[in-house]
């Protein structure tokens, strides 16, 4: 009998020292918490600047006026946008969840095409399967795209994104063979939810938010340095044609 109750008790002792061990929490080192709130702090006094990303808006501004040729002019808001894209394929949560998706991103200078007045990414998913058609939009949006010539830090906080949705019942759905090619408005979209990087209460997800955008830029803009490329090629190889009378 002793022998018993000493096992249990043995084996109970192990179970709470185990126990404790899982539900207690670890004691973080007091310099990476410093560290922390300065890099916290740091971010919210500079807007959640980032030298990286005005480096690539410099650059992007850079390479903008030699592609002229690719432009839509928009003569009633004075306003010029190249649009690129970035993005597409096929998004799958389960087997009922299937969407088809394509990202671009909207440049928009002044109409002389010498300054980069703003920033819109935009992704957009179909979900052409089940009961109801549905598109989903979400655009990430910087309307102050700027770099500074002192060695300032522009701000991030006024980045956004608006989520925007567009759907159609199976009644609605009758007779429409391809309902996003017949009703290809972009006024069909509806605002259902938007964010704004200052008004955020998570560190972490401006942060994240900031890397999401930085990313994307540093995608266009491998793009566009190809794109500057290429058209250099052809412009070569016309003028040396026309050289050659050939």
């Amino acid at each position: 009998m002793k022998r018993r109750i000493i096992s249990t008790t043995i084996i109970l002792a192990s179970f709470l020292g185990v126990a404790g061990y899982l539900f207690v929490k670890p004691v973080e080192d007091p310099q990476i918490i410093a560290q922390r709130e300065k890099m916290q702090q740091k971010a919210e006094e500079t807007g959640y600047g980032d030298i990286e990303i005005d480096n690539l808006h410099r650059r992007v501004a850079y390479l903008l006026p030699r592609l002229t040729g690719l432009f839509t002019e928009n003569k009633e808001k004075n306003e010029n946008v190249l649009i690129l894209p970035i993005a597409y394929g096929e998004s799958v949560k389960s087997i009922s969840l299937r969407y088809l998706y394509d990202g671009y991103m909207y440049l928009y200078t002044d109409s002389e095409k010498k300054k980069l007045e703003k920033v819109v990414i935009r992704f957009t998913r179909m979900m052409p399967l089940g009961f109801e058609f549905k598109e989903e939009r979400r655009d990430m949006i910087n309307p102050t795209p700027l770099y500074h010539e002192d060695n300032k830090i522009d701000s991030n906080d006024d980045i956004s994104i608006i989520y925007y949705e567009y759907t159609l019942s199976e009644e609605q759905m009758a007779g429409r063979e391809n309902p996003q090619v017949q009703n290809n408005d972009e006024n069909r979209f509806k605002e259902a939810d938007k964010i704004i990087l200052k008004e955020l209460p998570f560190f972490d997800k401006k942060i994240s938010l900031v890397e999401t955008y930085k990313t994307w830029l540093r995608r266009a803009t491998t793009r566009l340095e190809r794109k500057v490329v290429d058209l250099e090629m052809k412009e070569r190889v016309r003028v040396q044609h026309i050289m050659d009378m050939q």
